[in-house]
């Protein structure tokens, strides 16, 4: 979800509420959401340590490369299971390529034999919110409602792990790469490939999903090879020949061949270039995965079902991404590609149907899982209550 200018920030409650109502699309197994915010500006760095020890060794280790850290506290602490998430303040800024190149030395110091510690963010403009378990449960973790007061841009995922475990945070969604946080949906068959591509250009280590390779993927050819946004969007997305009109473009996807993506995939992604904040979605040449993406006066939205933009702005204009397309848009600009190139053969105009007044018992179902609405029902039936309203349905399936 995305802040348009002028528009009020987005508070951390309005990112849980568009990834609570479909909780059933994930498990326990990770949770996360990532912010961008254009005026913060301080660059910080983010680590997982599964002890003191490994924290003080960590942060050694990269006090050697970058200079002086200011340690910022213990976000959440570890318990022997899980690590600990530490957070740390650079004294003196030496760039991204410096802080890129300690990242991936220090990370891959501390991966072998086994995680002891790992940077998982290092923004300005960027920060990540991650662990174990559901959305509900990692928003409680880091209490963001408490703490955070609102951003221009926030993303949020639940897990379904399929090609990597599920026990620790550094495997939960968002991954976040310099000024990019990124969420993904599918299974990139094309991972090899684009982690050739990465060592081939200094990447050292990968905690092996495809998610953080799409993250590393976009910081580097928008912040080393600086490529514009929407040329680094169509290497990614891979569209099918016929669809690159552009030379320039063929050429190009050409020679970041090692990036371009295949397989079943939707990825959302935010991203700051200091000046402005930018949402990137983007859908493979098939759109295997689903996705919906909206707009209302103040936002632009995407999600992977619609229910979820509902969820937060009822009266958005919605529509969907063509196979192989992605849509591009920034706090200041507004919607830039659509990523459909005829709105007005989807989008069908609102129409204004009166609502029939709610009979017998109602429920409010806005707040309630698809457990808890069977639950209330059949407590009703027990009872004898033959008419029951359900208002605010927003996605619980299973009723």
């Amino acid at each position: 979800m995305l802040r348009k200018r002028g528009a009020p920030p987005i508070s951390p409650r309005i990112a849980f509420t568009a990834i609570e109502c479909v909780r059933y699309r994930g498990s326990r197994f990770g949770a996360g959401f990532g912010l961008v915010n254009l005026q913060t500006g301080v660059r910080r760095m983010k680590a997982f340590a599964v002890s003191e020890q490994a924290e003080r060794e960590l942060r050694r280790e990269l006090s050697m490369r970058l200079g002086e850290l200011e340690p910022l506290g213990c976000e959440v602490a570890g318990d022997g299971l899980t690590p600990g998430s530490y957070v740390y303040a650079l004294r003196q800024d030496p760039g991204d390529e410096a802080v890129r190149r300690a990242v991936q030395e220090v990370n891959r110091k501390f991966f072998r034999p086994s995680i002891r510690a790992h940077v998982y963010a290092w923004g300005r403009h960027v920060d990540v919110f991650k662990g174990v378990g559901y959305p509900a449960d990692v928003y409680q973790l880091y209490d963001l409602e408490r703490r955070l007061r609102g951003a221009d841009l926030w993303v949020s995922h639940t897990r379904q792990p399929t090609n990597s475990p599920g026990r620790l945070p550094i495997w939960s969604h968002p991954f976040s790469s310099g000024e990019w946080v990124a969420v993904h949906n599918g299974d990139v068959s094309s991972f090899g490939a684009n982690m050739s591509f990465l060592e081939s250009v200094g990447f050292l280590n990968f905690v092996g999903t495809d998610s953080e390779v799409i993250a590393f993927l976009l910081d580097h050819l928008t912040s080393v090879e600086r490529l514009p946004l929407e040329e680094a969007c169509r290497i990614l997305v891979n569209p099918f020949e016929d669809y690159v009109q552009d030379g320039r473009s063929q050429g190009r996807s050409v020679v970041f061949r090692g990036a371009r993506l295949d397989g079943p995939f939707t990825v959302v992604a935010g991203y700051s270039d200091g000046k402005d904040v930018y949402m990137v979605v983007l859908a493979d040449r098939f759109k295997f995965r689903p996705v919906v993406v909206g707009e209302d006066e103040n936002y632009v939205y995407a999600a992977s079902e619609e229910v979820q933009i509902r969820a937060v702005s009822p009266d958005a204009r919605v529509w969907t991404l063509e196979p192989g397309s992605f849509m591009l848009a920034s706090s200041s600009r507004g919607v830039i590609i659509a990523g459909r190139k005829r709105l007005d053969l989807f989008v069908r105009p609102q129409l204004s149907i009166p609502r029939p007044e709610p009979v017998g018992h109602v429920i409010d179902a806005s707040e309630l899982g698809y457990q808890q609405i069977n639950r209330l029902l059949r407590e009703l039936s027990q009872r004898g209550v033959s008419d029951v309203s359900l208002l605010n349905v927003r996605g619980q399936r299973y009723i």
